[in-house]
Order: C-alpha cells, then sequence, then structure tokens
C-alpha cells in the first residue's frame, strides 16, 4: 500500500509546491546567453579577401555557420550563400556535381547551420516535385502565402553523399535521400522577411540555396510550417528531373558568381598579388576560380543569369517566380535535348502586370505603404501569383502526374501528421 500511492503523493506535492507550474505571464521568460558571451570574431566567416580565398583553397569545405552572426564582405549572411558547383573537377562528365555550400545539418533553435560538399550523382534521379509550404494562420490553418522550392528525389541505391573536409563521407550525416533547391531572399543575419520589405528591391538579394530534405524539413517544422508536394510529369521521367537539377544548380553557381563579381566591383573583396604569390599555383587556380565565371560551362543559361537583377522582389522576384522560372529553362533544355519541338510556355507572371509593380523599385516608405492597398487588390483578382496557386500553372501546362481522378497528386507532410521519413515519434528516443 505504501508504495502504491509514493508516486502520487510525491507529484501532488511537488505541483503544490509551485515546482510544476507555469511562470505568470507576464514573467519574462530566461535566455541563455550563448550569443551575448560569444566574441563576435569567433563566429564570423569569410568576412574578407583572405577568407574567401582560404575557402577557396578547400576541395570539399565544411562551414560551421553562427546564423546570428556569419556574414560575407557583402553583410548578407553567410549561412544564406548561394550554392557552388566545382565544374573544374572532373570536366569531361556532369553526370556527378561536386556542390559547394549546401545545408547539410545543424540546428535552427540556437543558430547552428552545417554547411558541406556533396557529390550529387544526377544518375540516382527519380523525380522531382513542386513543394510548397505555406505559414500558419492564427487559427493553425495553412495560409495563401507560402514559399515555393523545387524538390529532388534519389534512388536508395545511388543517393547524395555528404563530404567531409578531406573528401571522404561525412561521418554522423545520413544517407541524404532528396535535395531542396530554393530560391530566397538574401538579407544581413538576424534581419527577418516581410511582405512590406519584399516590395522593396532594395531590402533584399537574390541567392539560390541548396538543402538536404531532411535538414529543410527540420527548419520548416521547427516554423510549424507544412510540405504540399506535387510530383513533376516531365519529358523524359529521370532524364527530365536531372536535366531540371542540372539547370538549377547551373543558374544558383552562375548567381554565386555574380554575387562575387559585384562584392568585388564594389571594393568589398580584392585579390591582390602579395596574397595570391602566398598561395601555391593550384590553390592559385582555385581561387581565382571563386572569383571568375569563366569556369562555367558554355551554355545561353549564363548569359541570362549574367544580366539578371539581383534583388528580390515579392511580385517579379521570388521564390515562386524564379522556381518557375527555374523549371521554364529546364524545359527548354529537356526539349532541345530530346527533340521535342517547342515546349510549353509558363505564364508566370501575368501578361497585363501594372506598371506600378516596376514603380516600386523607386518608391519611398510612403509611397509603398500607399500602394500596399492596390498590391493586395491585384493579388486577390489574380489568384495565380498566389503561391498557394502557384501549382496550377504548371497543371495547365501537363507537368504535374494525375492520380487515378484526374487530378494533380499531392503530397502532404507536417511534424503532427507524417513526415517524408515517418511519424518523427518513430525517429526519437
Amino acid at each position: 500500500m505504501i508504495k502504491s500511492t509514493l508516486i502520487p503523493v510525491a507529484v501532488v506535492t511537488l505541483f503544490a509546491t509551485g515546482c510544476g507550474q507555469a511562470p505568470p505571464e507576464d514573467a519574462p521568460a530566461p535566455l541563455v546567453p550563448r550569443l551575448a558571451e560569444m566574441p563576435a570574431s569567433a563566429s564570423q566567416l569569410l568576412t574578407d579577401a583572405r577568407d574567401l580565398l582560404n575557402y577557396s583553397q578547400q576541395a570539399t569545405p565544411v562551414l560551421h555557420v553562427d546564423t546570428g552572426r556569419a556574414r560575407l564582405p557583402n553583410k548578407l549572411a553567410a549561412s544564406m550563400m548561394p550554392i557552388l558547383v566545382d565544374w573544374e573537377r572532373d570536366p569531361a562528365s556532369v553526370r556527378m556535381m561536386r556542390v559547394k555550400n549546401v545545408n547539410v545539418a545543424g540546428n535552427p533553435i540556437v543558430g547552428h547551420n552545417v554547411l558541406a560538399t556533396v557529390d550529387v550523382p544526377l544518375d540516382g534521379l527519380r523525380g522531382a516535385e513542386w513543394c510548397l509550404t505555406p505559414a500558419r494562420n492564427e487559427r493553425n490553418r495553412d495560409a495563401e502565402g507560402g514559399h515555393g522550392q523545387l524538390r529532388f528525389l534519389f534512388d536508395p541505391a545511388l543517393r547524395p553523399v555528404v563530404l567531409d573536409a578531406s573528401g571522404g563521407p561525412m561521418a554522423g550525416i545520413a544517407a541524404v535521400d532528396d535535395l531542396i533547391v530554393s530560391w530566397e531572399a538574401w538579407r544581413p543575419p538576424l534581419v527577418r522577411w516581410t511582405a512590406m520589405d519584399g516590395l522593396d528591391p532594395e531590402s533584399y538579394a537574390l541567392t539560390l540555396r541548396v538543402y538536404t530534405g531532411a535538414k529543410r524539413f527540420l527548419d520548416d517544422a521547427i516554423r510549424n510550417n507544412p510540405w504540399n508536394c506535387y510530383p513533376l510529369n516531365l519529358p523524359g521521367e529521370r532524364e527530365g528531373a536531372a536535366e531540371l537539377l542540372y539547370t538549377g544548380l547551373l543558374i544558383g553557381d552562375a548567381l554565386a558568381r555574380r554575387s562575387i563579381r559585384e562584392m568585388v566591383e564594389a571594393g568589398e573583396v580584392e585579390l591582390t598579388d602579395s596574397m595570391l604569390d602566398a598561395m601555391t599555383p593550384a590553390a592559385t587556380t582555385r581561387a581565382r576560380q571563386v572569383f571568375a565565371e569563366s569556369t562555367l560551362p558554355e551554355d545561353p543559361l549564363v548569359a541570362l543569369v549574367g544580366g539578371a537583377d539581383l534583388s528580390y522582389q515579392l511580385i517579379r522576384r521570388s521564390c515562386v517566380t524564379h522556381s518557375l522560372y527555374t523549371v521554364q529553362i529546364g524545359l527548354d533544355r529537356i526539349y532541345g535535348k530530346l527533340d521535342l519541338g517547342e515546349p510549353p510556355e509558363l505564364e508566370v507572371l501575368p501578361e497585363d502586370l501594372p506598371e506600378w509593380v516596376d514603380e516600386l523599385a523607386y518608391a519611398e516608405r510612403g509611397d509603398l505603404l500607399a500602394l500596399l492597398p492596390g498590391a493586395l487588390l491585384y493579388v486577390a483578382r489574380n489568384g495565380k501569383v498566389l503561391p498557394s496557386n502557384a501549382h496550377k500553372i504548371l497543371a495547365e501546362a501537363g507537368l504535374l502526374a494525375l492520380g487515378q481522378d484526374g487530378q494533380p497528386i499531392r503530397y502532404y507532410y507536417h511534424r503532427s501528421q507524417m513526415t517524408p521519413w515517418g511519424p518523427i515519434r518513430d525517429n526519437m528516443m
């Protein structure tokens, strides 16, 4: 009898003394002063030309990034830097692509990301998806807005491999089942994205980030964002998916080199003769590759991206529009390679886009506020520009896989229900 009452009595006593009670609503939650105690110089990576040169000398760099502090010479977050492709590693073959700056691990709660190099076998692709991650509104329902991205899935027998600094498989990182290619608003550390700032092209730059699917889903699970994944119906099936991924990586690499060139032109980084003289010839070659666009493969896409605007803009140059543009350019490549004639044209933006959309680039803050009601009305009348409706653009072009009911297939994942890898509870001990 005594043993059977000890636990209930102990629990009642614990809560009665207040140890199990939540703090009063007006009591501030104490924060662990990790960031405050860390010297700024200890976590700022790639902040000058010498840092970039040291980085460029590494064949398979691994960066442990403090997302709240690490920044590039252009003052933008190092954690959000676009990917780079090592084109010179094996010029004779593009079937295995070595991609740097892939977000492979970390803890978003404490602001830690691991950017590493990944070997990506294009022949291992088994499909691609359009993926929307809507935010949750105050009623815990999916909002009309959200983030659009492309997801690429691989066969278990031929998956991407995360590399450590020595070039071998990274210990402690699970095999990569999928990769996420994501256009984003590149901003300084600790600066949040807002729709109002997104309307002004002066607020954010563009970046193309690549994540392992598991890392991106973790980030979205912390934000309570679900995934809506629509399998793509591409010509050539696996070859079509490979061409689309190749296109995305090529765009991201061109964007990265253009961003570096802008830093050089702005005087934010500078390659001096003394820096180069202190390096081996092989290291000098790799360093020049980071600062040059000439190492990219010959492709019309390079000229297109090279002349593109590098700023983010919520309607014209966003995660959704540029993901769809990536699909369009990928289609051009696929149709040309398979000799299929003219590819379908995606109506990424309405043809009658109002003139004031371009005027936003020159609007003062007060003018932006004045234009906002009109922008909201335009969005309401042109539903395709909403991220939640972007899949309809792909559906009209016949690019979404259909179910038995003739409707586009959609896979829905959320932390409270099911993830692409099963219930979260099954993977936690």
